[in-house]
């Protein structure tokens, strides 16, 4: 991400030991973990990736063993309520934080 949209509380998906545990199990990387999560969850990912490895990787993966019900429920307790777009993007006002677009639920509030 770039270095705009992180915080010092932020942390990696693809570095949390949950993920990294299943990513071996599977003999995949840890994005394909998430990638596969998502999918199981009825979500529809869009990776992005220019490199043919990369996003066969991710379709392998999507379409290959899937996760445990346990493997599903580890992952699910790892939320760090860490936001990949915090929406600082769409400040326009000075002085303003990404804080202000969010209530304590996720939703997103009028600035």
């Amino acid at each position: 991400r770039p270095e705009r949209d992180r915080t010092a509380e932020d942390t990696a998906p693809t570095e949390d030991p949950v993920i990294i545990r299943i990513a071996n199990r599977l003999g995949v990387h840890p994005a394909v973990v998430c990638v596969k999560w998502a999918v199981q969850r009825g979500q529809v990912p869009i990776p992005f990736s220019t490199n043919r490895n990369h996003y066969l990787g991710n379709l392998e993966g999507v379409v290959g063993e899937p996760l445990t019900e346990f493997e599903m429920r580890e992952i699910s307790k790892i939320d760090r309520n860490c936001r990949l777009i915090k929406g600082q993007v769409f400040l326009w006002k000075e002085g303003q934080s990404w804080e202000d677009l969010w209530d304590v639920t996720g939703e997103i509030t009028p600035a």
